[in-house]
């Protein structure tokens, strides 16, 4: 992608300067920003943080029968029954633990990637179609590295070498737009 950029701009400088910055209009996003500030993204997190509580309770429930188990099973006689019984229940509960914790982790992660597969799509459209509604030749992404947040030197580092776009005119980000839009269309959605 970024050798496409650089492919497009470096022609536009070289063969075409006066045309290119006269006709050619380019919009900058924060994907960062829209997938943070977007309604639909905030209920979709929720809805699966809601759905992992539940299940982590059921585990929780499930591991309460366990430390009662292992409370229970030293009084009762080596060899009895009544051990056995428990000692083969508590193997029961545990696998049960371990399968519960491995399928819920597994699921809820294919929710949220696909629920963010989808936002990234819906989210892409919406700038393709505002791109070409007011002429865009293109948008590129955009960020401001985070100097002030919890993060290690490395971590930042990254993100400043990473980053595409060291300046953008203010006049031609999308970003707010975009958003605004998506929101709004959420919102009649919704209703």
């Amino acid at each position: 992608m970024r050798s496409f950029i650089v492919c497009v701009l470096l022609f536009c400088a070289s063969f075409c300067p006066l045309v290119c910055a006269q006709n050619l209009k380019i919009g900058f996003i924060d994907l960062k920003k829209v997938f943070r500030d977007y309604k639909k993204v905030t209920v979709m997190e929720e809805t699966i943080r809601q759905e992992t509580e539940a299940e982590l309770s059921k585990i929780k429930g499930l591991k309460e029968e366990v430390k009662q188990l292992k409370d229970e099973i030293p009084l009762y006689k080596a060899g009895s029954k009544i051990r056995q019984n428990k000692e083969k229940r508590l193997t029961e509960k545990l696998f049960e633990i371990k399968y519960s914790e491995e399928k819920a982790n597994h699921f809820f992660t294919q929710k949220l990637k696909i629920g963010l597969e989808d936002i990234y799509r819906e989210v892409s459209e919406e700038i393709e179609e505002y791109a070409k509604k007011n002429n865009f030749f293109m948008v590129l992404r955009v960020a401001e590295p985070d100097f002030f947040g919890s993060q290690t030197a490395e971590a930042l580092r990254m993100q400043i070498h990473t980053r595409d776009v060291l300046y953008w005119g203010k006049d031609y980000d999308i970003t707010n737009t975009i958003l605004d839009r998506m929101n709004e269309n959420y919102s009649k959605e919704k209703k």
